[in-house]
């Protein structure tokens, strides 16, 4: 059974790509639109560069987080490495225990 954190994290997964795409082919058809339809170079030269600078900080926003989140996978895997061992027995070592 789907639980509701599942299920945020599911949306949460497929929405940013979803809303990457959707802008990107936007963009696209936008481009061929405004070539027929504006009179002036300037004007279609500056809302084009305008909508690529909007997809382009999209893209720069998601790289920017997978490098966060690998960073952060990368402290925990250095965390894991570094870590001492428990003891054999069970026991605490010496310098952690609590002394009577």
């Amino acid at each position: 059974m789907i639980t509701l954190d599942h299920f945020k994290g599911l949306v949460g997964d497929l929405a940013r790509p979803f809303a990457i795409i959707s802008s990107s082919a936007s963009a696209a058809i936008a481009t061929v639109v405004i070539a027929f339809k504006v009179d002036g170079f300037d004007g279609a030269a500056l809302f084009i560069g305008a909508v690529y600078a909007g997809v382009g900080a999209l893209y720069g926003a998601k790289a920017m987080e997978i490098a966060a989140v690998r960073k952060r996978e990368s402290e925990v895997e250095v965390a894991k490495v570094s870590a001492r061992p428990a003891a054999d027995d069970g026991e605490l070592p010496a310098d952690q225990r609590l002394k009577p």
